[in-house]
């Protein structure tokens, strides 16, 4: 009898556990799998159990001889890696990465679960040797946890120190010393549940993109707060400054939103954080409110500056990337989901000024010029920047590299015949009557009405006037036609007269019924 009544409280005991088995093919699950600077691109592979890591330079015509790419399997295949990391200014090839132990109960407060670890390079970078130059250090959050959905981390500006964030715990863990200090509370929320989603920081202050839980009798559950922080590398300690509350007006369509769930991962509550250190400005995107925010930082406050939405959908925000520091030129992947989260569509809107709720984009990725790579699914996850090149991530792993084409060049992403990861454009010149003045990775822009190009000189930044008095329309890559030579040609017609007969009964009968004459 004893020892069945233990086995009933073995199964009854098996059955109620959760265990974490997170789908390894999902590329978008619990964290940002990519990360890059000017030194080296990474990707966690969890279906593969490996790391990507592709160094620089970065250039389009990558062959077998040329290759400077490795596979790295994880230290350990029972390892779901959340995220990696990588400071914007590195000089050292470190590669910072989190991510907890699949197979563990996620409702027991476990020890050795949540791990951080860094991947490093020490060898030649003449020739990569993938096989004998790389080592892991890894260690695990000390102390036991239960699992958690929401985890996010970040590195300083040279990746040396990395700082993770969740709501049982903050982190900092120094490359240098292999030196892990973890801050056993949530020190950005004490007394409210706390939900990361996103996170950067610029070297002494840093963003973050959360949800705040408002209690199970609230009919919103979850509200999104964004946090301006600084942190503390000898501590873990993250010291909140300013912090600023979604609000939707009772008139908007987020306003019927209740954002139940968003203590579960799920991608459709993604969001997406980008600072620009040099202007202190910081992109904001949510996308589950299809909405991105711009705000402005000091060592104080955090100011809303604008906010864009494009209407009712899920989608724009997924992804947000600054493409340059001095020229307010930025990035936003621009999903569209049903309510109901059914994806429609996948696009890059590539911006040259100042984020407003009016912003047109000066380019969209895909486009007739710039076609998607064929390799490539057309669903897309993320974007990250460099800041100079972007880089896309699809939802099968593809990364896909678009570099910055010089004036009077554009960079063409039709991409290698074979599949290739990642991926990298190509610079081809502008066509006759488009021209580029910029180093971007825009597209060529047809000449004004009254100005041309032909096409022979490259260097040249923009489209020349035509002569005077010559036909010279939108696109002209010459004007050799005087309009002397033109005559006007009137292209209306005038409508046919009415029927007499306009009764829809007298058309029906003399369409039915032929009266006096021979049968047909």
């Amino acid at each position: 009898m004893f020892i069945r009544l233990q086995l009933f409280s073995f199964f009854i005991c098996f059955s109620s556990a959760v265990i974490f088995f997170p789908d390894t093919s999902d590329y978008d699950a619990y964290g940002l799998k990519i990360a890059a600077n000017n030194l080296m691109i990474v990707e966690a592979q969890n279906d593969y159990t490996e790391f990507l890591i592709q160094f620089a330079p970065y250039i389009d015509h990558i062959t077998d001889a040329n290759d400077r790419s490795c596979s790295i399997e994880y230290n350990d295949d029972s390892q779901f890696v959340y995220a990696v990391a990588l400071g914007k200014n590195q000089s050292t090839y470190n590669i910072f990465f989190f991510g907890e132990m699949i197979g563990l109960d996620k409702q027991n407060a476990l020890a050795n679960r949540t791990f951080v670890g860094i991947l490093s390079y020490t060898g030649s970078l003449n020739s990569i040797d993938c096989d004998n130059d790389f080592t892991f250090t890894i260690q695990f959050i000390p102390g036991a946890f239960a699992h958690q959905e929401h985890i996010v981390m970040v590195t300083d500006l040279f990746g040396s120190i990395a700082y993770g964030f969740s709501d049982l715990f903050t982190f900092s863990y120094t490359a240098a010393t292999n030196n892990l200090v973890v801050y056993q509370n949530n020190s950005l929320s004490p007394s409210t549940s706390f939900l990361p989603f996103a996170v950067d920081y610029d070297g002494s202050l840093g963003i973050i993109a959360d949800v705040l839980d408002n209690g199970r009798n609230s009919r919103v559950r979850y509200r999104a707060v964004i946090i301006l922080f600084s942190i503390s590398a000898s501590t873990a300690i993250a010291t909140p400054i300013s912090s600023w509350n979604y609000s939707a007006s009772l008139t908007s369509w987020q306003a019927g939103l209740t954002n139940v769930g968003a203590d579960q991962y799920a991608a459709k509550f993604d969001m997406s954080v980008s600072i620009n250190p040099i202007t202190t400005q910081v992109l904001v995107g949510i996308q589950s409110i299809n909405t991105v925010f711009l705000f402005s930082y000091t060592t104080t406050t955090l100011t809303l500056i604008s906010s864009m939405s494009p209407g009712q959908a899920i989608g724009f925000g997924k992804g947000v990337a600054w493409l340059s520091y001095t020229l307010n030129s930025f990035a936003i992947l621009v999903n569209v989901y049903s309510i109901n989260y059914i994806w429609s569509s996948s696009k890059i809107y590539i911006y040259g000024s100042t984020l407003t709720n009016t912003s047109t984009p000066v380019s969209i990725f895909p486009n007739i010029q710039q076609p998607l790579y064929s390799y490539m699914s057309s669903i897309f996850l993320n974007i990250i920047t460099t800041p100079d090149n972007l880089i896309l991530l699809d939802d099968q792993g593809g990364l896909f590299v678009i570099l910055p084409a010089p004036t009077g060049y554009y960079s063409s992403t039709v991409g290698p015949s074979q599949q290739i990861v990642p991926a990298f454009s190509s610079q081809l010149p502008c066509i006759p009557g488009t021209y580029k003045n910029t180093t971007s990775i825009g597209r060529c822009i047809p000449c004004p009405a009254g100005t041309k190009n032909d096409g022979t000189n490259l260097t040249i930044a923009t489209c020349i006037n035509c002569a005077a008095n010559t036909f010279c329309p939108f696109g002209s890559t010459s004007d050799s036609i005087s309009n002397d030579m033109l005559s006007n040609v009137i292209q209306a017609v005038a409508y046919p007269s009415s029927p007499s007969i306009s009764g829809i009964d007298d058309i029906l009968f003399f369409t039915l019924f032929s009266i006096g004459s021979s049968p047909r």
